[in-house]
């Protein structure tokens, strides 16, 4: 972790320099939040912890963005963000990532007012991370919270990939469109725990590569859109080749003024995850690692839905975010040992009600109730986080 400290602290130190400033316009820039989370499960260990990466309303970052224009109308820019653990000043590191300094963002951009072209690691259309964040720009998470009871965790969240490239329109009215491909992505081998670099290691047809399609439309209070995700599961030799996996958002929002309402329609198949973060996986789902072991031998994966609803409520310069959600989980793969239900649903409401004490500073408390049956009675359960978040 030394490392880390030493390369972040050269890198900031450098931003300040005059001489870099006059060839390119650099900013240091992040947010930092600090709380706590307590979550109880039915089924399961409950936890009361500092909140950290995952656990917060807000994801604490700091980034170093320098842009620096080659003519009137064309630039170059350079994103360097780091995700943060503020309970204990470590970089956040996403799941399968390694180890990265810039866990969240590592981008060389060239664009115009038109479009823009994104080249490193880069957050997915349908992460709630990166610059062109379909949750974002299409308003699909009413909350604007990182908590995933709230918001993310009714659709999948394919997180932040390697190797990966991103194409975009910018404009912020009519149709627009964007495209996403990631090349391999480093990934955790289920069988032997070794963190492994794809790009490196395996052939082309042997990686996981995720392709993406978003095709939207913005005009006045409306905003709707459509992401289409194809994503070939990493491959490790002598194990079972998976079949690769599909999903669908579509999201819809009308902003009335005085609130704004939201909702997403998701279907996928062949996933092996469902409505993260109480359900989890399908492993904590059917509660052993030995069903675990038996799920990454399966071809097929799950089949999954769910309809997510909210609501935005600016007050002042306070805010108050609802969410409601449903979903159903169908296991399409072989048989797993032990277990006798093979889908489930569940539901799930919450909120966040958040205080400004500044432009820059506000606190924050959020709580969410779930339920879920057979496949997916793992997700019964309630939350409650609060904290403080600055952002500078």
């Amino acid at each position: 972790m030394s490392k880390y400290i030493i390369a972040l602290t050269s890198i900031l130190a450098l931003s300040a320099i005059p001489s870099i400033v006059s060839a390119a316009d650099v900013k240091v820039q992040g947010i930092l939040n600090a709380g706590v989370k307590y979550t109880h499960k039915d089924i399961g260990k409950s936890t009361f912890v500092m909140a950290k990466g995952g656990e917060e309303d807000a994801s604490s970052r700091v980034s170093i963005i320098a842009t620096e224009k080659l003519t009137d109308s064309l630039y170059v820019r350079v994103n360097l963000t780091s995700a943060l653990n503020v309970d204990s000043g470590s970089v956040r590191q996403f799941p399968q990532s390694g180890s990265n300094l810039f866990s969240m963002e590592s981008s060389l951009s060239i664009g115009n007012e038109d479009v823009e072209i994104q080249f490193g690691r880069l957050g997915a259309l349908t992460s709630t991370y990166g610059t062109w964040s379909a949750y974002n720009r299409l308003r699909m998470n009413a909350t604007r919270s990182g908590l995933s009871e709230l918001g993310s965790g009714m659709h999948v969240n394919h997180f932040v990939l390697d190797n990966a490239v991103l194409i975009t329109t910018k404009n912020k009215s009519g149709l627009f469109g964007s495209f996403f491909y990631s090349n391999g992505d480093n990934a955790e081998n289920p069988q032997t725990g070794e963190v492994i670099d794809q790009e490196a290691r395996y052939d082309w047809s042997d990686r996981r590569h995720m392709m993406q399609g978003l095709v939207g439309y913005k005009k006045g209070p409306f905003a709707s859109g459509i992401i289409y995700s194809y994503n070939m599961p990493v491959q490790y030799p002598g194990s079972v080749r998976k079949d690769n996996e599909q999903h669908v958002h579509y999201t819809a929002s009308w902003d009335f003024g005085s609130c704004m309402v939201t909702g997403t329609l998701y279907w996928a198949k062949n996933v092996r995850s469902a409505f993260t973060n109480q359900a989890t996986t399908y492993f904590d789902a059917i509660g052993a690692d030995k069903a675990s072991r038996d799920v990454n031998k399966s071809m097929k994966g799950l089949e999954v839905k769910s309809l997510y609803m909210g609501v935005a409520v600016p007050m002042g310069s306070n805010f108050l975010g609802l969410s409601a959600g449903y979903g159903t989980a169908a296991w399409k793969g072989s048989a797993v040992a032990g277990v006798t239900k093979t889908d489930g649903d569940m539901f799930r409401f919450g909120g966040v009600y958040r205080y400004s004490l500044s432009k820059s500073t506000y606190l924050y408390a959020a709580g969410a109730y779930l339920h879920g049956d057979d496949l997916l009675k793992a997700a019964t359960g309630h939350m409650f986080s609060a904290g403080m978040v600055h952002k500078f």
